[in-house]
């Protein structure tokens, strides 16, 4: 019961903001920040993403763990900002259904709610498919909230009854086009323009802000060593988004090698990719990271970012996906490393 107990908020006055969903939530956290203090807000926010920060007025931070990540640590953070705080945006990093409600519940009463999508994830824990989502993403929404969710997410039927049936005030953020971002990019940059107009700010401030922000250190890109190219799609984690990131890179399935990390914790996920990851049209399909029980695929070591290389090197092009914990972590801490000493 400790960790339901309510935390005494001291930013009452403050813009609160919590993003919910299956994917995409640190991306729109740290645009919400950058649309915010770029519209002369004093704004702190929290992603969990693939590694744990702190946005503030003094820069990022990153939260180190002394052990794996907790739902309490979104109360423990809220209840470290400043009074001086204008703005405060919480990414919910809460997965079991029954804790979804904490991030609203101890932000406060009048926090706005970002969904951002309910693509399936966490299948174990929600259930299966879009269903099992909406049901568990949709608990963590209070009665009579107000709601932003992008078009494309609107699309659920089922997500839009559950929140009707709560009596929440739902805003759809009409669509963004641009042909020099990714879609992605698009649908995320669509819910903080909406926020922006509901709360009186300048949208144009906003969108210069978000856009004129340099990728995130997981966000998809290809990487070339010697030669080789590894596409780095390890943080999509559903197997929607990773096929549509594949195909914007107009690589054949011939010529790609298809690797896998899987995570020992995520057994549903590695079954939702199961399917695509067995096409014969693959050049080769291999597995990385925890070994499983029952491996339908030619597994891999790969023990060190040395190792990662090395088959990339072998491959030509490599398509990665699944989770970014382990080795492909190390591999993108390794390049960040390499950019800010350059």
């Amino acid at each position: 019961m400790r960790i339901l107990k309510r935390i005494d908020v001291k930013h009452e006055e403050a813009v609160q903001i919590v993003v919910t969903g299956s994917r995409g939530k640190s991306s729109v956290v740290r645009f919400l920040f950058a649309a915010l203090s770029a519209c002369g807000l004093r704004t702190w926010a929290r992603i969990t993403g693939v590694i744990p920060r702190e946005l503030s007025p003094s820069g990022e931070r990153a939260i180190l763990r002394s052990s794996g990540g907790h739902v309490e640590e979104m109360r423990w953070w809220l209840s470290s900002i400043p009074s001086e705080a204008e703005a405060i945006v919480m990414e919910n990093s809460a997965v079991a259904p029954d804790l979804q409600r904490l991030a609203a519940q101890w932000m406060g009463k009048d926090a706005l709610l970002v969904l951002t999508n309910v693509r399936p994830d966490h299948q174990d824990a929600w259930g299966a498919g879009e269903i099992g989502a909406v049901r568990a993403l949709s608990g963590g929404i209070p009665k009579g909230a107000t709601v932003f969710i992008p078009e494309n997410t609107a699309r659920s039927l089922s997500l839009l009854t559950a929140l009707e049936e709560k009596g929440c005030h739902i805003h759809i953020a009409p669509p963004v086009f641009s042909s020099s971002s990714p879609e992605w990019v698009n649908e995320n940059l669509s819910i903080v323009l909406a926020i922006l107009s509901c709360l009186g700010l300048n949208e144009k401030k906003g969108e210069e802000a978000v856009r004129s922000l340099p990728p995130d250190m997981a966000d998809f890109k290809v990487l070339s060593f010697d030669g080789s190219q590894l596409a780095v799609a390890f943080s999509a984690n559903d197997i929607e988004t990773t096929i549509r990131l594949f195909n914007t890179l107009q690589w054949s399935m011939e010529g790609t090698t298809v690797l896998f990390n899987n995570r020992r914790d995520r057994p549903e996920r590695l079954k939702a990719f199961l399917p695509w990851l067995q096409k014969k049209q693959w050049k080769r399909s291999f597995l990385m990271g925890d070994r499983p029980f029952k491996s339908h695929l030619l597994y891999r070591e790969v023990l060190s970012v040395d190792a990662l290389k090395r088959l990339i090197k072998e491959e030509g092009r490599v398509f990665g996906c699944g989770n970014v914990a382990g080795v492909p972590l190390q591999l993108l801490i390794e390049g960040k490393q390499g950019e800010d000493h350059a």
